[in-house]
C-alpha cells in the first residue's frame, strides 16, 4: 500500500477541505460532518491509491546461460518460420530444450535457497515467518462453502453469499437473544443499582441538541482533546484491519494539519454533546472457522467485527480520560479486580483467600458502580476471582 498511494496527492487534495466550526451548531450537522469527512477520505484514498489488476509473475531469477539459450532457441523459431525444418535445425532446436529445461531446474534450486534464507531471517518474528510460509506454500484465502441447516425438518443448503449473509445474520440474532428464563439468573440487585444511577444521573447524561464548547472548557480556557492528543493516539495505534471504511492506519498518520483539527473539533462536539457517532458503531462481521478447516455447518463459526480506526482512537481517548478522572476521584474500589495502572491484581490462590479472606467478593455490594451493568454475568461464587468487562 504504501509503495502503491502517493502521498503527496493524497495531502494536497485534503488540504483543500477547509476547516470547521460546529459551536453553536444543531447536532445534526455532527452527523453530516462525519459523513462529509469519510467521504473525502475515501475520495482522497481513491484517487492518490491506483487501483491495479493483480498479474502472476514468474519470481524465479534466471541465469546468464538461461537468458543466453533463450535468446538461440528463438533464432531457431525463426529460421524455422523462414526456411522450414531440416534434420539438422531439428536436431539443434531438440538439444537446445533439453539445455534450457536444465538449466531452469538450476534456477529452481537457486530460488528456494533464497527463499529458506528468507525464512530463516523472518523466524525472528512470528507473523513475518508464517507469512513467508504461507506464501511459499501456495496456501490462499480460505472461502466458506455451501453451509448446511435445518428449515422447518428440511435440510437446506446455502449457496451464494447472500444466502449465506442471511443464514450468519439469524443465527447470531439467535444467539444474542437473552429469554426472560435466563435473565432471572442473573443479579437483580445489580440492575437495580444501575437503573438508580442512570435514573439519578439523568441531567447529566442527556443528549444535549445545540453545540456549547464552552461548557467543557477547563479553568485554563482548553478544551478536553487537543490536535496533539489525535496525532498521539494515531501513532500509538496498530495497523490493524480498517473496517468498513478501508482506511488503514497510513491514511490517518499522512493527514494535513487542517483534517487533524477537525477531527479534534469533532471529537470535542461529541464530548460536549454526549454522542457517539453512528459512524463507529458500524462494524463489519466476518465469519471464520472455529477450526482449522471451514465447515458445512454453520455453528462451526464465530464472528469478528472490524471497527473503524477512527472508532479505535476516539475510543481510547476517551478510556484515558476516564482512568484518569478514577484516579483523581479514587473512584475504584481495592476490590476492583483488573488490569490497572500501579496495582498489583489479587493472585487466585485457595491459600491466600484463605489467609486474606476480607479480600474476598461475596455479594455485589463491592463492586464499583462504574463495573455495574457493563455485561450481564452470573454472581461470583464466594472464595473466586470475579470476571467481569471494566
Amino acid at each position: 500500500m504504501k509503495k502503491n498511494t502517493n502521498w503527496e496527492e493524497y495531502k494536497r487534495r485534503l488540504e483543500e477541505i477547509p476547516e470547521i466550526n460546529l459551536d453553536g451548531r444543531n447536532i445534526l450537522d455532527l452527523h453530516n460532518e462525519f459523513s462529509k469527512l469519510f467521504t473525502d477520505l475515501a475520495d482522497a484514498k481513491n484517487t492518490s491509491t491506483p487501483i491495479k489488476a493483480f498479474t502472476k509473475k514468474n519470481n524465479l531469477k534466471t541465469t546468464t546461460k538461461f537468458k543466453r539459450l533463450t535468446k538461440i532457441l528463438d533464432r531457431y523459431h525463426h529460421a524455422l518460420m523462414t526456411n522450414g525444418l531440416t534434420n539438422h535445425l531439428s536436431i539443434a532446436i531438440r538439444n537446445t530444450q533439453l539445455m534450457l529445461i536444465q538449466e531452469g531446474n538450476v534456477c529452481k534450486e537457486e530460488w528456494w535457497q533464497a527463499q529458506i534464507e528468507k525464512v530463516e531471517l523472518a523466524a525472528k518474528c512470528n507473523i513475518k515467518f508464517w507469512k513467508r510460509i504461507n506464501h511459499l506454500s501456495g496456501r490462499q484465502k480460505t472461502h466458506v462453502p455451501p453451509l448446511k441447516y435445518d428449515l422447518n425438518g428440511t435440510e437446506q443448503t446455502a449457496k451464494t453469499d447472500e444466502e449465506k449473509e442471511n443464514l450468519f445474520t439469524n443465527i447470531l440474532r439467535q444467539a444474542c437473544r437473552i429469554s426472560p428464563e435466563e435473565n432471572t439468573n442473573y443479579c437483580q440487585d445489580n440492575e437495580r443499582r444501575v437503573k438508580e444511577e442512570l435514573q439519578n444521573k439523568t441531567q447529566e447524561i442527556t443528549t444535549e441538541w445545540i453545540i456549547n464548547l464552552d461548557e467543557i472548557r477547563d479553568n485554563s480556557n482548553r478544551l478536553p482533546f487537543s490536535n496533539l492528543d489525535i496525532l498521539n493516539t494515531i501513532k500509538s495505534l496498530k495497523n490493524r484491519a480498517p473496517g468498513p471504511t478501508g482506511l488503514r492506519k497510513p491514511f490517518f498518520s499522512n493527514l494535513p494539519p487542517n483534517i487533524i483539527s477537525n477531527i479534534c473539533h469533532l471529537f470535542n462536539c461529541c464530548y460536549a454533546t454526549g454522542i457517539y457517532p453512528n459512524h463507529f458503531k458500524t462494524a463489519e462481521i466476518i465469519m471464520i472457522p472455529k477450526n482449522t478447516a471451514p465447515s458445512a455447518n454453520p455453528e462451526k463459526y464465530r464472528p469478528i467485527s472490524l471497527l473503524n480506526i477512527m472508532g479505535k482512537f476516539f475510543a481510547k481517548l476517551l478510556n484515558n480520560m476516564l482512568i484518569k478522572q478514577f484516579e483523581r476521584n479514587h473512584t475504584l474500589k481495592d476490590s476492583q479486580h483488573g488490569f490497572r495502572k500501579k496495582e498489583e491484581p489479587l493472585p487466585y490462590s485457595p491459600t491466600y483467600m484463605k489467609e486474606y479472606p476480607e479480600k474476598r467478593v461475596q455479594t455485589a455490594e463491592h463492586w464499583s458502580p462504574w463495573s455495574l451493568g457493563m455485561s450481564k454475568k452470573p454472581l461470583t461464587k464466594p472464595g473466586t476471582r470475579p470476571s467481569h468487562s471494566s
